[in-house]
């Protein structure tokens, strides 16, 4: 953006008026006066001139930016427009008129696009800054009309103090030589505005190439670098300058090889790429010079991304050129710089997604493109405004006319760039091959991979793919634009969808019934012979397995399209040169060979070894039934897991048979029964037949050992345990003949007895548990009683195993002991116990004793459950309090007591009660300063009207503060 007009304007007053002598003194000698378009006027004794043809001194001005003058001394201008009228003797006047003049001055020098073979218009405003020191002087305005004339003059002197430039003189003579030069060798008089416009714009955009490095910021705004990638010097041959690394010119040399070659419509092209090296305004810059140096209307254009359009901020130049495409004259964009960075010059691809686009075009809308400044912002749209009523922004992009295909000389060696366009994974990739109409390997040389990789070799196709792809001749330097928005364009061409190989016709102009011309393409084999280029995962050996092996080969192609075997391949197995299928142990030689859609080969070692555990499966489900240890034992087996192991003693593989404790060895899950268990057999290291380590899977079943089998038999011989009567139920646990079946507590646990409270056979009955199921019903001998009963005295008393349990969520039941007056325990025999319901939370609880067989009488007799106590988690002190913090205590507690104290012993304690179980810390207050207490905490809990304590924590002890 310019800087703002600094203007000076100075009051010159004439010799005359200087030294006060009238001004009738100078009326005879007939001044002032006009001739020949000249005014002039006396002053220092001599006559003195000012030029009145307003345009003659803008073309003079423009002359000598052109030039680049450094500045314009004293031009003096005068003219009778009263748009720059001014009287000396009104204040602010002749100030105003200077400002006009100077408004007036900077925008029509450059609305003048070119004369005498040089450029104005936009392209001058770019490169010259006036800003810094120009200078307006008027002169007094009595008296100054002519003899004979009632127009007055108003006369002015302009000075441009300093002009400075973005370019030097040296390197507008080069673009002024390379210009007239290029008119005459690659633009003809019969040519169209369209034609030329086209020219310019294939010239650019193969010729100059992006500079990243000073759009990154690598080099300093004051560099040769910076400024010539700015110019259109630099996108004409800045890629042929030297810079040292701080990018200043090494050398201003530049050679511009300006060889050309003939597209297929005879337009010429220049041979040589990338031989500019500019950014946006350079590309731009250079596009306006040549369309304003050859007459047709250019304007540059800044603008960035809208606020809408979600991208960040990147200021940008561009083109609006002015053509009639038969509806009259419009402004059609062109993006020189994009279409640059989006074409493949090495195959002779220009992108024409940006030549001549309408304002609905969506390459130049919100989201791709950078939108125009407003009026206020642009500073050319603040100098004039090129959008008149008869030039308007055309919505619609030029129409273009479609090439005489038909008729046109095509040599069969003209090139044809052919397209294909596939979607992957992570988007979609384009291939482009450089090649003639009948699609020759011999002619087919040059083409652009999805990585943008050009390979310069004889490339007869285009490699499978895989994918349903889009295929496309693109004509080298003829606009075949893409996109539904962008339907001008000089020929049509078929899009032809293609997956298998073979040879395909594209068609130009027409379908295959009628059209211009066609071109053929191939898709050929994917070469598969680099093993490396693509996914494959080859299984070199096996262990033996008894039947036939066939390798796992996994391949996918660089297309991420998973092969088959025998559709895409073939394997070709010997041993010892002879064909072979894989079975034995031993050495064979694979090769996989490819076919169809693939081409090429390649051969692998493959080796079947020892058997390999972890690839066999033992069908079916072993069964397995329980016994019990001691039955085990009587057959020789330390244990059930030993007997389960007995269960397998060998594995056929093949003609192959595997012994366990020879070849593997069988690891066993955690035993359940009735259900289907998974062990594991694990290859010894020293097997001769299995891989070392290596290990499969089994499934058996264990069956329970139903113990009914025992039901009436006697479970003690009552040799060993003698049960005798003692006035209670006898309920024996221990059965010799019984143990050596069953283990109590693993195989069985006793339900229930039965004829136990007298002499003679009582019975117990079983119920089996874990590995054995069913019940029996077993008998054992009730003895008569050896000693004689302990009677109740009248004064007999009852005595508890405990009075005081502490709740932890079981039944709390205490034993009964009656004593005589003699201190003897009573038997049994003479009393009932009756114990009281529930037992388990904190409350008081009775038991009843009451007498019988000849005696009376009844006792009750109470013990309590108080709840779970606590402990002190942290106490802190404080300001003659402390803070304390217990473990919460949740289950059957209905709150908390805090106790403390001056003495260890808690003498004279004072209790804090805490009604919440929940709350789980206190500060006490209200204590002395500076005192050591002695703090301890207990729960409580709340029946009825009735509270029971836990007892008290262990005591910590707190200083106050």
């Amino acid at each position: 953006m310019k800087n703002s007009i600094k203007k000076i304007i100075c009051i010159l007053l004439t010799l005359a008026f200087a030294m006060s002598v009238p001004f009738s003194c100078f009326a005879a000698q007939n001044a002032p006066y006009v001739s020949n378009g000249l005014y002039y006027r006396f002053s220092d004794n001599e006559y003195i001139s000012f030029n009145t043809d307003y345009d003659e001194m803008i073309k003079y001005f423009q002359s000598r930016l052109i030039s680049h003058s450094n500045k314009i001394e004293q031009y003096r201008f005068a003219t009778t427009d009263t748009e720059y009228k001014y009287n000396t003797q009104i204040d602010g006047q002749r100030e105003a008129a200077a400002d006009k003049l100077v408004d007036d001055i900077q925008h029509d020098i450059f609305t003048y696009e070119s004369q005498n073979g040089s450029v104005g218009g936009d392209y001058l405003y770019k490169i010259t800054d006036l800003s810094a020191d120009i200078n307006v002087g008027t002169y007094l305005s009595e008296g100054d009309e002519p003899s004979g004339s009632n127009e007055r003059y108003y006369t002015f002197s302009v000075t441009f103090g300093k002009i400075e430039y973005s370019s030097t003189a040296e390197e507008e003579q080069y673009l002024l030589g390379f210009a007239k030069k290029f008119s005459s060798s690659y633009l003809t008089s019969s040519m169209s505005d369209y034609d030329k416009v086209k020219v310019i714009y294939d010239f650019i955009v193969r010729n100059a190439t992006y500079d990243h490095d000073v759009f990154g910021g690598k080099y300093s705004s004051s560099s040769d670098r910076y400024r010539i990638a700015h110019s259109a010097y630099g996108a004409l041959c800045g890629n042929l300058l030297s810079y040292d690394s701080s990018g200043n010119l090494k050398s201003n040399s530049a050679k511009l090889d300006l060889t050309a070659k003939s597209s297929l419509n005879g337009e010429k092209i220049v041979s040589a790429y990338n031989q500019g090296l500019a950014v946006c305004e350079g590309y731009s810059k250079l596009f306006c010079y040549l369309c304003t140096f050859n007459g047709i209307q250019c304007r540059i254009v800044d603008g960035d991304f809208d606020a809408s359009s979600g991208r960040q901020s990147d200021a940008h130049e561009w083109n609006y050129v002015c053509l009639d495409d038969g509806s009259g004259k419009k402004w059609y964009q062109v993006d020189t710089t994009f279409a640059s960075q989006k074409s493949y010059k090495e195959i002779d691809f220009n992108n024409y997604d940006y030549f001549l686009c309408g304002t609905v075009n969506t390459n130049f809308g919100i989201k791709n493109h950078q939108q125009a400044y407003t009026a206020q912002n642009a500073a050319i749209k603040q100098l004039y405004d090129w959008y008149s009523a008869e030039n308007v922004s055309s919505l619609n992009d030029y129409t273009i006319s479609s090439a005489d295909l038909a008729n046109a000389n095509i040599d069969e060696n003209a090139k044809f760039i052919v397209r294909r366009r596939a979607e992957y994974s992570d988007g979609v990739k384009y291939v482009f091959i450089l090649q003639n109409a009948s699609a020759n390997s011999d002619s087919q040389r040059v083409m652009l991979d999805e990585n943008g990789k050009i390979q310069y070799q004889n490339v007869v196709g285009f490699d499978y793919n895989g994918k349903a792809s889009e295929y496309t001749v693109l004509i080298p330097y003829l606009v075949n634009r893409s996109g539904s928005d962008c339907p001008s364009r000089e020929y049509s061409a078929q899009n032809v969808k293609a997956t298998s190989v073979g040879t395909y016709p594209i068609y130009i102009n027409g379908d295959s019934e009628n059209h211009d011309y066609s071109v053929n393409f191939k898709i050929t084999p994917l070469d598969m012979s680099d093993v490396g280029s693509y996914d494959c995962q080859i299984q070199t050996e096996s262990g033996y397995i008894g039947r036939e092996i066939m390798p796992q080969i996994k391949i996918t192609d660089g297309y991420d399209n998973p092969l088959d075997n025998g559709s895409d391949f073939d394997l070709i197995i010997t041993k010892d040169s002879k064909p072979s299928a894989i079975c034995d142990m031993g050495t064979y030689d694979v090769t996989v060979k490819y076919k169809n859609n693939y081409s090429g080969s390649f051969s692998f070692k493959f080796t079947v070894g020892k058997a390999d555990l972890s690839v066999l499966k033992i069908s079916g489900t072993k069964k397995c039934k329980y016994y019990p240890q001691p039955i085990l034992k009587q057959n020789g087996f330390a244990n059930m897991d030993e007997y389960i192991k007995s269960c397998m003693p060998y594995v056929d593989v093949g003609s192959v048979r595997l012994y366990y404790g020879k070849d593997y060895n069988i690891v066993l899950p955690k035993s359940a029964y009735e259900t289907d268990l998974t062990a594991k057999l694990v290859a010894l290291n020293n097997s001769q037949n299995l891989i070392g380590g290596k290990s499969t899977t089994f499934n058996y079943r264990i069956s329970k050992y139903d113990i009914s089998s025992l039901n009436g038999q006697y479970a003690d011989s009552n040799k060993k345990n003698k049960y005798y009567y003692n006035g209670s139920a006898v309920k024996p646990t221990k059965f010799d003949n019984l143990d050596k079946t069953l283990v109590q507590g693993t195989d069985y646990k006793i339900v229930s007895y039965a004829n136990n409270t007298k002499v003679g056979t009582g019975e117990v009955v079983i119920e089996g548990i874990n590995g054995c199921k069913g019940r029996a019903k077993l008998k054992f001998v009730i003895n008569s009683p050896t000693i004689n009963y302990i009677k109740p005295t009248s004064n007999s008393r009852v005595v508890l195993s405990s009075t005081k349990y502490v709740y932890n969520g079981k039944v709390k039941k205490p034993s009964v002991t009656v004593k005589n007056n003699k201190n003897q325990t009573v038997n049994p025999y003479y009393y009932t116990v009756s114990y009281p319901k529930g037992m388990k939370n904190v409350g008081s609880y009775t038991i009843k004793i009451r007498f019988r067989n000849g005696y009376k009488g009844t006792f009750s007799v109470k013990y309590t459950i108080v709840p779970k106590g606590t402990s002190i988690s942290s106490i802190k002190a404080k300001s003659k309090a402390f803070y304390v913090k217990w473990k919460k205590q949740s289950s059957q507690t209905t709150g908390y007591q805090i106790q403390y104290s001056t003495s260890s012993k808690f003498k004279r304690a004072k209790t804090v009660s805490v009604s919440k179980n929940s709350t789980t810390s206190a500060t006490v207050k209200k204590l002395s300063k500076k005192k050591k207490y002695y703090v301890r905490v207990r729960t409580y809990k709340k029946v009825g009207k009735a509270y029971y304590y836990s007892s008290w924590s262990k005591a910590v002890s707190v200083k106050t503060k």
